[in-house]
């Protein structure tokens, strides 16, 4: 039996670059592109394009699912290639505790400063010093 995001990804594979294709026209859609069909969030773009939490949520356990049961990056160049999930913090807490260099972030492939979206055509599971490395963009 397929899980859900198995499935959408067989979906994916089949409306690809057709009339129906979520990113249709963007350059190079990220791993999650078989997402953005089914993503309820509202499309920004610019400084005002952060992944929702839901988006995270999506991207995350979409990994986790495809990547056989353990988060893994998404970038071949990333000096941390086994994640780990965000710790549970509730709001109140102070002060933050510091997140594991290893820690799983959703990145955006095109940096909301060169004007790109919070599409889940453009995103992609790094680690927390994979995004440091990059300007965290």
């Amino acid at each position: 039996m397929l899980t859900g995001s198995e499935e959408k990804w067989r979906l994916y594979q089949k409306t690809k670059n057709t009339k129906d294709d979520p990113c249709r026209g963007q350059p190079n859609p990220g791993p999650y592109s078989f997402l953005a069909a089914s993503d309820p969030t509202p499309i920004r773009k610019g400084d005002d394009a952060d992944f929702t939490d839901f988006q995270k949520y999506l991207v995350r356990a979409a990994n986790w699912v495809l990547k056989g049961g353990m988060l893994r990056s998404d970038d071949p160049d990333d000096p941390e290639q086994d994640l780990v999930f965000p710790p549970s913090v509730s709001p109140q807490q102070f002060p933050k505790p510091n997140a594991p260099m290893n820690q799983a972030e959703v990145d955006h492939i095109i940096p909301k400063v060169k004007g790109r979206t919070n599409s889940l055509c453009n995103a992609r599971l790094i680690s927390k010093s994979m995004n440091i490395q990059k300007g965290g963009n």
